[in-house]
């Protein structure tokens, strides 16, 4: 893997290890469509909490509550109620960080594989030589395959 690409790995990982990828009340409106009032309330509600809680202080919000507040509004899209929305959004947040655990800690290496995006996610564990790599196509498609290495 070339110095640049090992370089960018190291600090995507980093970015999202760190959790550097907060946002502010502000923010969160913006991204999501939701009010202030409207954070306000799902947060006295417990449906969310901010990172740094300390009162008349601002509100900083992690990017899995961002995740948890996207699914809570897509719920309720489908018709559940706020309460319910926000469980089912609850029980999504352990695959969300999942997805975190593996950005931080499985990703081997960045790579290109035909001119084309790849990511090495690691060895399998019954077939170290085998590997996990997610490849994105010209056309948007992610695949994922198999490879043998042999280090």
């Amino acid at each position: 893997m070339n110095q640049l690409l090992t370089d960018i790995r190291n600090r995507f990982q980093a970015i999202f290890k760190k959790n550097h990828l907060a946002f502010n009340m502000n923010d969160i409106s913006r991204i999501t469509g939701l009010s202030r009032s409207q954070v306000h309330y799902w947060e006295a509600k417990g449906y969310i909490k901010p990172v740094n809680y300390q009162k008349n202080r601002n509100h900083v919000y992690d990017y899995l509550t961002l995740i948890k507040i996207e699914l809570i509004q897509s719920y309720l899209k489908s018709g559940f109620t706020l309460k319910m929305a926000s469980q089912k959004a609850s029980q999504g947040r352990k695959y969300a960080e999942l997805i975190h655990y593996i950005i931080v800690n499985r990703i081997r290496s960045i790579d290109n594989d035909n001119g084309l995006p790849a990511t090495d996610f690691g060895a399998l564990v019954n077939n170290p030589k085998q590997h996990v790599v997610f490849v994105k196509k010209a056309n948007g498609d992610v695949i994922a395959k198999l490879v043998k290495k042999d280090h």
